[in-house]
Formats: structure tokens, C-alpha cells, sequence
């Protein structure tokens, strides 16, 4: 993984596990998840998420992400035919990501897709 040692990884990754069983198993908010760790409720929303996609498993799920992408990708003319059928295939995990979001993305080649998209809307 770029950035982070492995050390680095495994701790953050111990960090998320108790982030989203914290979630998941109580009643607790994003917001008091939040709170706990030090971190925004954006931040607890992203973690969530990605760890649906894991079964728990922060960076197991962005690299089920990133493989998905990368195979829907292989498959679509152009990225905004890829982004909407990785949404929908997001969709059957329960997984949501929050529109109207520039910054957020599942995973990093989204970004582009949502740009992508946006211009040949507006070209159309």
C-alpha cells in the first residue's frame, strides 16, 4: 500500500474494525461514532461503508472496489456507462455514496467517472 507501512495499516485497520462494529452492532450515530475516534461523521460514513463492502474489512473492501471498477471498466465504452453500473452493483451491498459529494469517492477512478459524466451530460 502507498503512504503507510504495513505497521501503520494494521492499526488503522484494527481502528476501522472497531469503527464499524461500533456502528453496526449498537445504536450509536455517525456523529457519536465520530466523536469516539476523533474523527468527522463523513469520515465514520466513508469507513462504514468500505467495510460493508469487506465484511468488515476496510481495505479488503477497497480492493473489492477497485477490482470491480476495473472489470466493469474493461467491459463499458466510457466511464460514465461504468460508474452507473457500479452504483447499481454497489446498490446489492447496500453501499451509498453521497451525491452532490466532489470530494468523496468509493474509490479514487470515480472521481473521473463522475466528471466524465457530468460533461457529456452537459454535451448530449
Amino acid at each position: 500500500m502507498n503512504g503507510i507501512t504495513e505497521q501503520q495499516q494494521k492499526e488503522l485497520s484494527e481502528k476501522y474494525e472497531k469503527i464499524y462494529a461500533l456502528y453496526t452492532g449498537t445504536d450509536s450515530t455517525l456523529q457519536q461514532v465520530g466523536d469516539e475516534f476523533g474523527l468527522s461523521r463523513q469520515r465514520v460514513f466513508q469507513i462504514v461503508q468500505r467495510c460493508k463492502l469487506g465484511n468488515g474489512d476496510y481495505y479488503g473492501g477497497g480492493k473489492i472496489a477497485r477490482l470491480k471498477w476495473k472489470e466493469i471498466s474493461e467491459k463499458t465504452d466510457s466511464t460514465a456507462q461504468t460508474w452507473t453500473i457500479y452504483q447499481e452493483w454497489l446498490k446489492k451491498f447496500k453501499i451509498k455514496i453521497i451525491k452532490n459529494n466532489k470530494n468523496f469517492a468509493f474509490y479514487r477512478g470515480i472521481k473521473d467517472a463522475k466528471r466524465e459524466s457530468t460533461v457529456e451530460a452537459t454535451q448530449g
